[in-house]
Order: structure tokens, then C-alpha cells, then sequence
């Protein structure tokens, strides 16, 4: 850093010649020598504390930052993106598209996760909108556009704990009668293994492997719909990528479906599971046209498709299955996960609990005592 001073028709101008880190050089012109020396010296110290901003990024917008951080990460899934895509486009820019990124305070953050809120929007999805404004200025702060994310202490509303809707046998059965047949051996497998609706519609017939000890369902590939149409990729974690050991029950009604369907395991490429006509599951289109009329029907309204995982989880810890075994069928990363988010108790399981705890005591009621009297 360096101050020059320069003679103008007008006077006198001492310019402040600085140079950034990556080796070029700016300046600013003041009036007075103590101007340019109070500058220099604010400049050096936010150098060396870590302060500094690039002034030629002053005017970058909110908007043209969040497009760039879009385009940055080339690994991330299609769905993943277009999430992405539609968040900054539809709740982040028209906040905030057209304000100089480095002037977003945490005020203007706060003011729009009230009105998110004031809105309807749901903590889940306020939280991945933060997610996604974290990630956007974690980015600016690398490339020296600001000095101190807004995002940081931005409170936002608290996830409930998952309630969901585990099924008692009898639902469940009830459940089965109800679906249209042709997708029976669907509902049927995603109840009794846990997968994820994208999961069992990316299945595969290859990936059906009836050749090893103990017949299996391998896990890891899915199945989307996006705006593009149909998506399919690879599991979402290596984690969610598994086997799943299969009952001859299971066995059956899944060869029962491919025979029903015309096919064979030649067919290796086409769905598992398909629509009457041969066709990829669609999500919304199954939701609509089988699956709210068959729970309609079965006196269930209000059961969602990811229920059916829920379901899943809770038969399983109830039947006394470790919880290492019922996360890693699940296919989470975490037991947190499963125990948080999946497995639900009963009504039958709390009375067994409360009936546990007081024969551990062993002692009878007063009540009891006097009828024994």
C-alpha cells in the first residue's frame, strides 16, 4: 500500500494504491492526506484480519450469485438440482435477487423466514431453504464478496418429531383387499421391506436375484419425476445402496407379478413393477388414480405412501428385531433415523411396557389387597 499525491487544476488529490491478494492493484483518491491515511489503514487492518472485501464485486446481485452457485456443483443428483433450482427461483431471488449480496443483512433474512412462516410453509421446508441461502454465502465468503455470512444465528421454526401412521395388521389387510390388483405385489413388497416408493419404482427384473443361498432384492437404483419426466439414478447414499433378503412368500408374489405381466427374468432391463399397461411407475399418477381411491375405500384416509415405510419400521422393532438389522434393511445412515423419524409404538406395546414395569415392582395394588381380603 501506497499514498501519491497529485496535483489537479483543482488542488490537490493523494491516492491510496492498494494490492489485492491475488496480486493487482486498486486505489481510491481523497481530498486530504489524513482521508487517504484513515483508508490505508482500515484496508491493512481488514487485510490482516481476514475483513477484506474485493471492491470489484460491490455490485453483484443476490441473483446473479445464486444462478452461479446453481451451476457450481456439477456432481449433485438431477432431482437434487431442480429442487435446488426451484427454491432460489420461486423464495430466494424474489426476496432478494436484486440486492448487492454483500449488503443481505440477517434482518432481511429474519423479515423473510416470518413471512415463509406467515405463509404456510412448513419447517421442514423453511429448513432446506436455509440450507440452500447457507450454502449460497458459505460460497461468497470463499470468494471474498462478504466477510461474515447473514445466515449465521438465523433461527428457524423446530421440526416436530415425524407422527405418521404405522398400520396394524388388520389395516394393512385391509389395505391389500383394497388396491387395485394389478399393483397389489407392489404394496405388498414396499410393506413388508421397508423401500421407498422412488426405490420400488426403480427396481429392476435384474435386480431380483433369486440364484444366491437366500433370494434378494438389490437396492440401488431409483426412479423419479421431475418436470423433465421419469429421472433415474443411482441410490441417494451408500447406505440406502443394500440387499434385501427375500421369504419364499415374497418370492411369490413378485414371480406371480412378472408372470401376470407377460414377462420373464429375460427381460432384465424393464421394471419390476409396472403399470397394467408395461409402463415406469409414475408417482403422482399412481397417488391419484390408485392410491387415494383404494384407501378411500379401505377406511384409511389420510395414509400416505411413505407410511408404508413407517409401517415397515415399527413391525419390525416390534417384532424384537435389533435396531442394527432394522436401520441397514431400511437403508439409513443413521439409528437416530430410524428410532426419530420411522419406528412408531402401539397402543398394545405401551400397555406391555406399563404391565412390564409393574410386575417388576412386584407389589399389589391396594385395590387388589382388599379384594383379596
Amino acid at each position: 500500500m501506497s499514498i501519491h499525491k497529485r496535483t489537479t487544476k483543482n488542488g490537490f488529490r493523494y491516492d491510496v494504491k492498494i494490492r489485492r491478494p491475488d496480486g493487482t492493484q486498486y486505489q481510491n483518491s481523497f481530498k486530504t492526506k489524513k482521508e487517504a491515511e484513515r483508508f490505508e489503514a482500515q484496508e491493512r487492518a481488514r487485510l490482516i484480519q481476514g475483513t477484506w472485501l474485493d471492491n470489484r464485486n460491490n455490485t453483484i446481485t443476490f441473483a446473479i450469485y445464486a444462478h452461479k452457485w446453481l451451476k457450481s456443483n456439477k456432481s449433485k443428483r438431477p432431482k437434487t438440482l431442480l429442487r435446488d433450482k426451484g427454491i432460489v427461483n420461486r423464495h430466494l431471488i424474489p426476496a432478494l435477487g436484486e440486492m448487492p449480496i454483500k449488503n443481505i443483512k440477517s434482518s432481511d433474512l429474519r423479515q423473510m423466514v416470518s413471512q415463509w412462516s406467515d405463509q404456510g410453509l412448513s419447517p421442514g421446508t423453511i429448513r432446506r431453504h436455509k440450507a440452500i441461502l447457507s450454502a449460497i454465502f458459505n460460497m461468497a465468503l470463499d470468494d471474498d464478496l462478504i466477510h461474515k455470512s447473514p445466515v449465521h444465528r438465523l433461527t428457524v421454526p423446530r421440526i416436530e418429531k415425524s407422527e405418521g401412521w404405522a398400520l396394524t395388521s388388520k389395516e394393512t389387510q385391509r389395505l391389500l383387499a383394497s388396491i387395485d390388483q394389478n399393483y397389489y405385489s407392489l404394496i405388498y413388497i414396499m410393506v413388508t421391506t421397508g423401500i421407498r416408493w422412488s426405490e420400488a419404482a426403480g427396481l429392476q427384473i435384474q435386480h431380483l436375484d433369486l440364484l444366491s443361498h437366500h433370494p434378494r432384492l438389490k437396492i440401488e437404483r431409483t426412479l423419479h419425476e421431475t418436470p423433465e419426466g421419469l429421472v433415474a439414478e443411482t441410490t441417494k447414499s451408500s447406505a440406502s445402496k443394500r440387499n434385501i433378503i427375500l421369504t419364499q412368500e415374497q418370492v411369490n408374489v413378485i414371480a406371480q407379478h412378472i408372470t401376470e405381466t407377460g414377462r420373464t427374468g429375460a427381460n432384465r432391463d424393464e421394471p419390476l413393477f409396472t403399470s397394467p399397461r408395461g409402463h415406469e411407475l409414475a408417482y403422482q399418477n399412481f397417488r391419484s388414480r390408485i392410491w387415494l381411491p383404494a384407501i378411500k375405500k379401505a377406511n384409511l384416509q389420510g395414509l400416505k405412501i411413505h407410511d408404508l415405510r413407517k409401517t415397515a419400521a415399527t413391525n419390525l422393532v416390534q417384532a424384537g428385531i435389533d435396531i442394527k438389522s432394522v436401520t441397514e434393511m431400511l437403508g439409513h445412515e443413521d439409528i437416530r433415523t430410524t428410532l426419530q423419524h420411522y419406528a412408531k409404538t402401539s397402543q398394545d406395546a405401551q400397555f406391555a411396557a406399563s404391565s412390564a414395569l409393574v410386575a417388576a415392582i412386584e407389589i399389589k395394588s391396594k385395590i387388589e389387597c382388599n379384594i383379596a381380603n
